[in-house]
């Protein structure tokens, strides 16, 4: 059992950017057409919950992104189940919400459907040192870092059980790219 917020603040940590929902592969249109109004109202509260505490990482329209991603690949029965949302539809932040490997799937494919991952990592390393060209080092993760290894490492790292080889990729990837992309 874990807190939501944690869970997925981490997940947001390893992939956040200020890139725009830009058609991500979540089978619903940006602006949530494909989902019921039940559907739809949990993914609004969703998106505010991930903007609120996604620590300035992520913007409204990404949230949303993501948030109508989760809801359309999860639905709302099965985040109610896992207890990520409560059963009048709001966010759970208790300790109580099971993140299982295929909720964690279902999160990461939207998340990453949404954002992009390499420009994400860049940004974050270019913000705390601005030495950094983050286009170059975005260009040189990319290559890094395939999209099926963002996507496991992102749902090892929501389910707690973080894959250290992939983790240690990461890690790599960063430092590497890190010092090609030197201004």
């Amino acid at each position: 059992m874990r807190k939501l917020l944690p869970a997925l603040a981490a997940a947001l940590l390893v992939a956040a950017t200020t890139a725009g929902c830009g058609g991500g592969d979540n089978g619903n249109s940006a602006d949530g057409h494909g989902l019921s109004s039940s559907e739809q109202k949990a993914a609004d509260t969703m998106s505010a919950y991930l903007a609120k505490n996604g620590n300035g990482s992520i913007s409204k329209k990404d949230a949303q992104c993501i948030a109508e991603g989760w809801v359309g690949r999860s639905g709302v029965t099965k985040l109610e189940k896992s207890k990520v949302l409560t059963g009048t539809g709001k966010v759970n932040t208790n300790s109580n919400t099971k993140i299982t490997p295929s909720l964690a799937d279902d999160y990461a494919g939207a998340l990453l459907g949404c954002i992009d991952y390499a420009a994400l990592q860049s940004k974050a390393v270019a913000k705390v040192n601005p030495g950094i060209d983050a286009k170059k080092m975005a260009d040189c993760f990319g290559k890094a870092m395939p999209k099926a290894d963002e996507k496991k490492l992102l749902v090892s790292t929501m389910t707690g059980s973080p894959d250290q080889q992939l983790t240690s990729k990461n890690a790599d990837a960063i430092k590497t790219c890190q010092q090609r992309a030197q201004k």
